[in-house]
């Protein structure tokens, strides 16, 4: 339902959708709720990097089993590594809302168009058909 009716329109609209949805909840949030400021950030990755990944990436969860295995350690240990890089990195302004939005959010970007990406670049995965209105 909300999926077709976002589908159908320019990428720049699901792209805006997809960036400024998610802060919207922001302001729903308890004073000092980092674990909300650590979800939405995610939220806000992931769903740039799903209108993203499906216009340009276009990956293709197909493929033997092995593949399947070794692509979801790969990008677990990419996000994994971007977690806690990004958390020593940031250590020193404390649990700043705003590192914490900087943080999670590239986790997200990770998950919704990054990983997808380089899965398609080391031909660990393939590509599928565009299916959005340019």
């Amino acid at each position: 339902m909300a999926g077709s009716a976002l589908q159908a329109h320019h990428v720049s609209g699901q792209l805006g959708a997809a960036a400024v949805g998610p802060l919207f909840l922001i302001p729903l949030l308890p004073p000092g709720a980092h674990y909300g400021i650590s979800a939405v950030a995610t939220l806000w990755g992931m769903g740039v990097g799903f209108v993203l990944e499906r216009r340009w990436v276009r990956f293709d969860t197909d493929g033997p089993w092995f593949r399947r295995i070794f692509r979801f350690l790969l990008g677990a240990a990419v996000l994994i590594a971007l977690w806690a890089g990004l958390k020593t990195l940031f250590a020193p302004f404390g649990a700043e809302p705003l590192f914490r939005f900087v943080r999670y959010g590239i986790v997200g970007l990770w998950g919704g168009v990054g990983a997808p990406w380089v899965f398609v670049r080391l031909g660990l995965a393939g590509r599928g058909a565009l299916n959005i209105e340019q």
